[in-house]
């Protein structure tokens, strides 16, 4: 069994609906049909009409206005999975993983479900920053008991429990009967912008997914064997899936942070796991496996960064325990230009335009577009292509 994977977001059928979901993305979508009989590519198939979504979304301070429009514009996906009468669930966890200026905002892999209402201190950063209103209130209209999920079973004769994930099939669901997927969505999908600032949504993602085969917690049985599993990754950030053992001296040490730099930054996930071809603008960006001394080596418990082949690998043996017909597909929305994922357009690697853009991130931004009025921009996502990339390779 092979991974599927696009580099655009999935789940559409419209080219626009997520738009405004991250900076820059502006890609065609595929659309999924609950028909076994389709051709595999357009539109794809879902087995059984069964498919669990796991949306793994950047909860870092830069990442309000794309919250507010990722919950704005997820409608289309509710619409076609209902028309299609399809069984589906949808999970919600969060990059944040620890690491360093967490304190206790790591999930650490958790399925998520509260209504953003009742957390209205996660949509604040620092001291002048409160998103609250633009990616929580002004959609959402449910809080606390509200939106408590009905307890439902994991098998006909099993043991019922409020599951943390939305679950609709035939018309019913584990919502309360007064509450609408997609309103019940719009306040449980935004997880604020106070997270962790060292981005893993891979380690997330496995994390998860290991969870979902651990009776003891709250995900066990999300994940299902005969149903096609699509991961979303929102994010506009470097993906920072970091060696705990080696923590210290990858944020800490000079070895990976620009010059002149004292603070944590993100640079150090730049620095600590990509490697460049050529002068600026780059022929190319690559992930490459880095000790502590920033030399390449093929230890993996001296690597600064978890290996992104271990990913690709870990979600190889999920598609390979599914029943014939299921399979996995990964998505990413994040910092590529408009048209990258039709060819159209490349992705222009290049040293930073200004002191900030170096001491924060070690690279130029990957694209740039207008939401709501501002600018935003996203910093190339070089190891999550590589996971996109991989079905390429097979």
């Amino acid at each position: 069994m092979h991974l599927k994977f696009s580099h655009s977001v999935v789940l559409l059928p419209i080219a626009a609906a997520l738009a405004g979901a991250s900076a820059c993305n502006s890609h065609p979508l595929k659309p999924i049909e609950a028909n076994s009989a389709a051709a595999p590519t357009d539109p794809l198939p879902l087995p059984n009409k069964k498919v669990d979504v796991l949306l793994v979304l950047d909860d870092s301070g830069s990442m309000g206005e794309e919250q507010a429009n990722l919950a704005a514009n997820f409608g289309p996906v509710i619409e076609r999975l209902e028309d299609a009468g399809a069984d589906y669930r949808i999970g919600v966890t969060t990059t944040s993983m620890g690491g360093p200026q967490c304190g206790q905002s790591a999930d650490h892999g958790a399925l998520m479900f509260s209504s953003c209402l009742d957390r209205p201190l996660t949509f604040r950063f620092g001291d002048d920053v409160d998103q609250f209103e633009v990616a929580c209130a002004d959609r959402c209209d449910y809080g606390g008991d509200e939106l408590a999920a009905r307890p439902t079973a994991l098998t006909p004769d099993g043991e019922t429990a409020p599951r943390p994930w939305i679950q609709s099939f035939q018309g019913t669901s584990n919502l309360p009967e007064s509450i609408a997927t997609l309103d019940a969505f719009r306040c449980l999908a935004p997880q604020g912008i106070s997270g962790c600032p060292f981005e893993s949504p891979l380690e997330a993602v496995r994390t998860v997914l290991d969870n979902t085969s651990n009776p003891q917690r709250p995900e066990f049985g999300f994940l299902r064997e005969d149903a096609l599993l699509a991961v979303l990754i929102v994010t506009d950030e470097l993906e920072c899936s970091f060696n705990p053992a080696l923590e210290e001296q990858l944020f800490e040490s000079d070895t990976f942070k620009p010059e002149d730099v004292t603070g944590l930054t993100s640079a150090s996930c730049w620095l600590g796991g990509v490697y460049c071809v050529g002068d600026s603008p780059y022929e190319s960006c690559e992930p490459i496996n880095l000790d502590v001394n920033a030399m390449p080596t093929d230890d993996r418990a001296e690597m600064v960064l978890r290996p992104v082949d271990e990913y690709i690998d870990f979600l190889d043996e999920v598609a390979e325990r599914k029943l014939a017909g299921a399979g996995v597909l990964v998505s990413v929305i994040a910092g590529v230009p408009e048209g990258y994922s039709r060819g159209e357009a490349e992705i222009v690697y290049a040293e930073p335009e200004t002191e900030a853009q170096r001491e924060d991130f070690g690279i130029a931004p990957g694209c740039s577009s207008e939401i709501g009025g501002v600018t935003q921009t996203a910093v190339p996502p070089v190891r999550l292509l590589e996971v996109a990339a991989a079905s390429s390779k097979r």
